[in-house]
């Protein structure tokens, strides 16, 4: 208990297919370092670093975003 496991499994959502990796230190400090830089480009509160992409993905044949209708007037 407390350890890390021997293998992490990744399924890519486009493909389906899964890969398997071995966790090791070098693994972790490159995970770390994404965290981080995912981090440090989300923090900026300003909606202009957020422009809007409306696209298929805002509205399922089954649903749609949350903010699909807070969007749609501003679609053309």
């Amino acid at each position: 208990m407390g350890g890390f496991p021997d293998m992490v499994g990744i399924r890519f959502l486009r493909t389906g297919k899964k890969e398997f990796l071995k966790v090791d230190e070098k693994l972790l400090a490159k995970a770390r370092y994404y965290c981080q830089l995912m981090r440090i480009r989300t923090i900026p509160d300003s909606i202009e670093n957020y422009p809007q992409r409306f696209s298929g993905l805002c509205k399922w044949a089954l649903g749609e975003c949350s903010y699909y209708e807070k969007c749609k007037p501003s679609m053309n």
